[in-house]
């Protein structure tokens, strides 16, 4: 009896394993907000049928995009691979990984096996940081072939170098007399309330609202806004989700209706961004209102403390 249920137990293993698909995430280092595909490609015995799940489980801060089955590969034996691509996005910097899912492999038989695959890692990382772009080189023209006749610049370039020689002992000379050094004029900064003024007045004059890029606008209105604050209070803004600056944005930095003007704003921005929600153009322009009018209150602000 213990020979048969072990021999069970091994076939039942067996069959599970002919099954299990392998797993793998591409690219496994993705900029925040990049599409993110899941692959799992599963080996079917002939006559064998697949039932996948349509979506997947996912931790806080990733998305579900699509479901993507590819045509299978048919083998010399009548086997099959099969190709399932889960496309997701995820906008919390850090290690991640997808949960761990099953599908329904149906033999020829009409037998049923739950094949349980995953969790599958991967790493998003901030669009400043991106390894795909950081160190891109650019694209240069070969050598320009030439034929020089030395013998027609070999005086030329006896002359350069006794100007240069000439040129070095009378720096050298001039250097060792004392005088007064004068210190070049210093290049201000601009002001953060500035520099987010130009950005604003740079996207309304873009427009990519009315081209037909909404989630376009609204990301680089709460990028603005971000970094407007990162820049102001010295908050690492461009890096917080929405519901990590609310905790750390308090009354230390600004009163409770400037904070939540602020919010406010993000939180609408995140609804086009991360829940697709389709924004009218009264909605597209409010936003840029909103920003300005958080620049203006805190602007004023900051010349009440200086005063």
């Amino acid at each position: 009896m213990k020979i048969f249920v072990f021999l069970f137990a091994i076939f039942v293993f067996s069959t599970q394993s002919s099954f299990a698909g392998a797993v793998f995430v591409e690219p496994p280092q993705t900029p925040i907000g990049a599409p993110i595909n899941v692959h799992i490609d599963i080996d079917l015995k002939p006559g064998s049928k697949l039932r996948m799940p349509k979506t997947l489980s996912l931790p806080e801060g990733v998305d579900f995009l699509s479901y993507e089955a590819l045509p299978p590969v048919t083998h010399e034996d009548g086997s099959k691979t099969v190709r399932v691509v889960y496309k997701v996005e995820a906008y919390k910097i850090g290690k991640s990984e997808i949960p761990p899912f099953e599908y329904i492999v149906i033999d020829s038989t009409g037998t049923e096996s739950t094949i349980k695959v995953g969790p599958t890692p991967f790493e998003i990382v901030s669009i400043r940081n991106d390894p795909a772009t950081a160190d891109t080189p650019k694209d240069i023209h070969g050598p320009a072939k030439a034929s020089l006749r030395w013998s027609a610049y070999i005086y030329t370039a006896l002359a350069l170098i006794a100007v240069i020689i000439a040129g070095v002992l009378l720096w050298r000379w001039l250097a060792g007399r004392k005088r007064t050094p004068v210190e070049p004029p210093a290049i201000p900064e601009k002001a953060s309330h500035e520099l987010a003024y130009e950005q604003l007045a740079r996207l309304q004059a873009e427009d990519p609202f009315g081209k037909g890029f909404a989630q376009e606008h609204f990301f680089r209105v709460s990028e603005i806004a971000r970094g407007y604050v990162e820049k102001r209070y010295g908050i690492l803004a461009l890096e917080r989700t929405t519901l990590e600056l609310e905790r750390e944005f308090d009354n230390r930095y600004a009163p409770q209706n400037i904070k939540m003007k602020l919010l406010n704003i993000l939180k609408a921005c995140d609804l086009v961004k991360f829940a697709k929600r389709k924004p009218t153009r009264e909605e597209a322009d409010n936003a840029i209102q909103e920003a300005l009018e958080f620049v203006d209150n805190t602007k004023r602000m900051e010349k009440e403390k200086v005063a």
